[in-house]
């Protein structure tokens, strides 16, 4: 049996597995990826990108390439008993607190391209094919073993294992952790085909009839379109035994999902060429902790949810994010390990936030009985009248959905009034926004001065930005925005824009704020003023020698 060793490694290599790689890599951080397929998904599965996840992709320079092969999904049309009630759109509010202000339709198999190809211009290989079997840990090390390829038994070594081998998770399983919840009692359909209609094929759609419901997902305009029906006979048997324990795809023909489309819809409707078809079971699941020790739990390994909202890959997406710079700073010895602790107390809420909801959404579109049906039929129209003429609740709504306003808190990482939020996107001149500088998952010092400052103040703070570090194990960018009495200095940028500061919470003309934001674009830390001693006290929060202890023993 062959041993090997590496920082980490990462089993799966769906959405959340590739991004965790491509964000490693970026970090410094020696990594092999696993994945029992011997290849990639080529189904589009899961299709919606989020603005949160859009975020990440220009981040990390890839966004062009996303944009590039999806399609713009900027509003939904709420269709009851053939009529369309209303429309929805969420870009009336602009492109001032994010440039994505829409969900993106891109099938998850062109999301995985994307991956692939970057880590390919890394140099990383996907190591295909390998089968893991069981997950030891001991203070120092995981011991994972593996049949790979030829069916060979391997045992692996690693400092750290993150598991994103989706709802069937082994590494889940090996670590005895509790995966609550289950399965919805509807059978859902689903068709990834053309599509023949009286209504445009650009909106998505939700269709009420009765006691169906169904769904329409534009993915290449006319010529192919995502088809969900949830029918209203419900099934009895429910799912026994883990290996029924979570969704799995089963062959249904093309003609059933029509015919659920017509009954939701009320009108005829004809599907052809389809590209994929299939019948399954939906699962609200999440397990009771996202990391034991050196091993952490990302994806649909640690939550699965309702289709509804499309969350699932996204909050996988976002999971990586938060986890890889903060393996990165503590493999590389610059940080206390008690930073990994936060992975879970910072996302194990949002996933849990999530589910709850999107089962409430999914309880509301599909009630169980007939009298709940009654009762939804005659309510529903009355939320997207209230959407349609609140930009408020719309921007509320996207902003939940979207991951916008996701907020971690309570942790010693966080350190401020507005620490934890997103970092917003804001005008600093007219063709300039602060996403621009924010870029390569690094750290970013932001320091903004609504007040004129003079020479002198420039020089000032200048000076105070160039005594902070460059690096604590992921570069420390440093931007200095502001107003000026005098002429241009090229040390500072000049907001032609008070977007900038009201976005930033410099709501008064003569204040002045600092501001960290990680790399996963969340504020770390927040100072009403320009205090950089502050700053640099939080700082050292980061570093090995304070908070010290060991990770969690293994349950």
């Amino acid at each position: 049996m062959a041993h090997s060793k590496t920082d980490v490694i990462i089993v799966g290599a769906g959405p959340t597995g590739l991004m965790m790689a491509s964000l490693l890599a970026r970090c410094g951080v020696h990594f092999r990826i696993l994945d029992h397929c011997k290849d990639q998904v080529h189904e589009s599965r899961a299709f919606g990108v989020h603005a949160k996840s859009l975020e990440l992709f220009q981040n990390i320079g890839l966004v062009d390439k996303v944009l590039d092969r999806g399609t713009l999904g900027l509003g939904v049309q709420f269709i009851l008993n053939g009529m369309n009630i209303a429309n929805v759109n969420f870009d009336d509010f602009g492109e001032k607190d994010t440039p994505y202000p829409f969900a993106l339709l891109l099938p998850q198999s062109e999301t995985e391209n994307i991956l692939v190809e970057d880590l390919n211009e890394h140099g990383i290989k996907i190591e295909r094919g390998v089968e893991v079997t069981s997950v030891r840990q001991n203070g120092n090390e995981v011991q994972i073993n593996i049949l790979d390829r030829h069916g060979a038994h391997q045992q692996l070594k690693t400092s750290y294992l993150v598991g994103a081998d989706g709802a069937h998770s082994i590494v889940r399983r090996s670590l005895g952790l509790e995966f609550n919840g289950g399965p919805y009692l509807q059978n859902f359909l689903l068709a990834d085909c053309e599509v023949s209609w009286p209504w445009d094929f650009q909106h998505p759609k939700f269709f009420i009839r009765g006691r169906s419901f169904a769904l329409y997902f534009p993915l290449q305009g006319k010529r192919l379109g995502r088809i969900i029906t949830v029918l209203p006979n419900i099934s009895t048997e429910l799912d026994q035994g883990p290996a029924k324990s979570v969704t799995a795809f089963q062959p249904v023909s093309l003609k059933e999902v029509e015919e659920g489309i017509c009954q939701a819809s009320g009108v005829k409707v004809k599907l052809s060429n389809a590209v994929w078809t299939a019948r399954y079971r939906v699962h609200h699941r999440m397990v009771n902790q996202y990391s034991v020790g050196r091993v952490f739990l990302a994806g649909d390994a640690a939550h699965i949810h309702s289709p509804v909202g499309a969350q699932g890959m996204n909050t996988g997406l976002q999971d990586a994010a938060n986890l890889a710079w903060k393996l990165a700073l503590v493999i590389q010895g610059r940080a206390t390990p008690k930073l990994l602790d936060t992975y879970d107390l910072e996302r194990r809420p949002i996933g849990q936030k999530l589910l709850d909801t999107t089962d409430r959404l999914f309880a509301r579109f599909s009630p169980p009985s007939f009298f709940a049906t009654l009762y939804r039929n005659a309510v529903l129209p009355i939320l997207p009248y209230l959407l349609a003429r609140s930009p408020k609740l719309r921007k509320r709504m996207f902003h939940f959905l979207s991951g916008l306003g996701i907020h971690y808190r309570g942790n010693d990482f966080l350190m401020g009034h507005q620490a934890g939020k997103r970092a917003p996107n804001a005008s600093i001149t007219e063709n300039f926004n602060l996403f621009t500088l924010l870029q390569d998952y690094q750290f970013h010092v932001l320091a903004l001065a609504r007040r004129p400052l003079t020479s002198q103040e420039i020089h000032h703070t200048v000076k105070e930005l160039s005594s902070l570090p460059k690096n604590i194990g992921i570069p420390i960018q440093a931007h200095f925005i502001g107003h000026r009495l005098g002429e241009h200095d090229p040390r500072m940028i000049d907001a032609l824009s008070t977007e900038i500061f009201t976005r930033y919470g410099v709501d008064n003309p003569e204040g002045t704020a600092l501001f960290l934001i990680r790399p996963d674009g969340h504020i770390a830390f927040h100072a009403p003023g320009l205090e950089f001693q502050r700053l640099k006290i939080f700082l050292s929060r980061f570093q090995t020698t304070r908070f010290m202890r060991h990770p969690k023993k293994a349950a």
